[in-house]
Parts: C-alpha cells; structure tokens; sequence
C-alpha cells in the first residue's frame, strides 16, 4: 500500500495552525476508516460534517498576574530543544538535534553535558521528550527505538526497547509519561497509529487505540492526554487532522476516557498541570493558555509567543508555582505568578 505523508502550515486570519496530511491509495476507503468509528472516543469525522466556526467560544483575557524571565540556551551550544524536566534543583534539558542532555542549577548555570550521536549508553539518535519520575531519568530516544532510563548524575542504568508503530520516517513519538507503577506511554502527533504505545513493567507493548494523536502528562497518579485537532476523511479516502475539538482525556484500564471539553479550540503545542491549573501551550492563538485543572474553565493567557517560534518540539513543565516553556529559539521562559 502506497502512502505519503505532507507536512505543510494553514494560515487563516483567526489562528496560524499545523496541519498534517496523509493520503491513502484507493484500497483505503472512507468506509473502511469509518468502520469501527464507533468504539472510539475520539470520532474520525467525515469532511461534510466538520465545522470549526461555532467553536471559538472563548474571549481571551491577557492575565497581568505573571512576571517571565527568559533564558537562553544557545550560549551553551544547545541547537534544538526537544524536552525539558526537573531532578530535584536541577533542570534538564535534551536536545534532538545535538542528540544530547544538558543538566542544570536552578539559575541555569551549566553543571555539565552528556551523548553523542550514535547506539551505545549515553548516546542518542533523535531524543525528543525527557521525564523525571520513580527517582530515575527516562530519555526517549526514538530513532534508537529505546527509552534509556539515567540516574539523577545522568550515568545510565539501563535500556528499553519500544516498537516503531509504523514505517514512516517522518513520524516520531515527542511525548513520554511515565505512571507509579513504571508503565510507559508515547504518543506523537500523526495520521498513522493514532493511538498511545502503553510499555509495561515487564516491557511488554500495547497500544491505545482511540484516535489519539496530541501530548501526555502524568499528575497526581492519573496519565493525561491532550488530543491535537480533529481527524477528518473525504469521500476518497484521505484522511487529514485540522484545528478542531479539544478535550482532556485520562487513562484508566488501558483506556482513554474524557474528563471534559475545552471551549476552543487550541491546537496544543503541549501542556503541563499544577494543583489548581492546567497550562496549554495553544499554536491556534500563539499564546500560554490557563485553565481551571478541574473544570477545564479558561482563565486567560499568562504569556504569548511568536509565529517563527510555532514548533512541535515544544515542551513545558509545572514546579513549585513556576511554569518552563521552550521554543525553537532554544529559549527558556519561566513564569511566575506574582
């Protein structure tokens, strides 16, 4: 079965958004797509059905409450910052692109640097997210197929192998959690698994399947998940994601379940939580978005950013009443509520 896959950005005068694009040979019918649509909790919409006008619901508030700093990496030879993550005071930081981890103090003097590019312990082809969970370091490192996991000094433990969802060059996991109970979920934003790759305790792998492609976080015992736009299909088969529904989901039994509905839509770029709030970074409004963790309720927008810095690398993270974002200037914004 042929299939190719084409990245591109629609631009329009409400929100500049990513946009993916897969299309399928004739084989791949529309109705075959739609088949088991129904078991799904996220639905695959036919293009007739799909409107995104009457979704727009929020009125945006620019929140004075925050104070930023920002931080720049490049001084320190980071060349893409693909994952950001916290071990104990210290900050980690990979770099997809230098396929590299730099470690931090908390005021981001450099302590030191570890991997290369290539197979071995501490080296990396493609690291993408970093998560700190269980007192150990978990570094995706996709294009080995693996998540090596480092201790607190970054010296490597040990390895675990995942399997490539599909054979397609330009896709690639960006998004790790990691629960209690040592289990792993990966997910990217793509067309063509669309579901969460689950690695047990015993690294075995499953999959979610629910039309999921967005970003995970682990809070308070619970997975997260964040689901990026809406998948559509026309009459030929073609399926694509566009700026849609967005909805907070968790996993409970290997399932995705929808805690609520965001009333906008957001286009997350990725997410992170704290007690009271969850924070989105939105490429539909170019800006750091607050929202009621609970509830989903917006709040306003605590910070903004520009179009040059729109990336899918993107990632942030929630500590002690600060919020890190980066971008793809390899900068760090920290904010704090004041």
């Amino acid at each position: 079965m042929n299939k190719r896959l084409l990245r591109g950005v629609a631009i329009s005068s409400v929100c500049i958004i990513s946009v993916y694009f897969a299309f399928f040979s004739p084989s791949d019918k529309s109705e075959d797509l739609m088949k088991t649509n129904d078991k799904y909790v996220l639905k695959i919409l036919k293009d007739e059905e799909y409107s995104n006008k009457d979704l727009y619901k929020i009125k945006e508030i620019d929140s004075t409450d925050y104070t930023v700093q920002k931080i720049k990496l490049d001084k320190d030879n980071v060349k893409t910052i693909s994952g950001i993550a916290f071990v104990d005071s210290n900050v980690i930081v990979s770099d997809i692109k230098k396929d590299s981890l730099f470690m931090y103090d908390s005021d981001f003097n450099l302590i030191k640097s570890v991997g290369k590019t290539g197979n071995g312990s501490l080296e990396f082809i493609s690291p993408s997210d970093v998560k700190f969970a269980n007192g150990k370091l978990y570094v995706l490192d996709y294009g080995n197929q693996r998540i090596q996991i480092l201790d607190k000094n970054l010296s490597h433990i040990k390895d675990i192998k995942f399997e490539k969802p599909n054979e397609f060059p330009e896709f690639i996991y960006t998004s790790m959690a990691i629960d209690k109970d040592e289990n792993i979920y990966l997910s990217g934003e793509t067309l063509f698994t669309r579901s969460i790759q689950k690695i047990d305790s015993n690294n075995k792998s499953s999959y979610i399947k629910d039309n999921f492609s967005g970003n995970l976080y682990y809070y308070n015992d619970i997975v997260y998940a964040v689901n990026f736009g809406q998948f559509l299909v026309n009459r030929s088969g073609e399926l694509s994601v566009n700026t849609g529904r967005n909805f907070m989901l968790s996993i409970s039994k290997d399932k995705l379940k929808k805690e609520y509905e965001f009333n906008s839509p957001l286009t997350p770029a990725s997410f992170c939580m704290d007690e009271k709030y969850t924070y989105i970074m939105s490429d539909s409004s170019l800006c750091l978005m607050r929202f009621d963790r609970k509830t989903g309720k917006y709040i306003d927008n605590i910070g903004k950013y520009s179009e040059k810095n729109m990336q899918s690398m993107a990632r942030m993270d929630a500590k002690d009443g600060y919020v890190y974002t980066t971008n793809a200037s390899n900068d760090v914004y920290i904010y704090k509520k004041k």
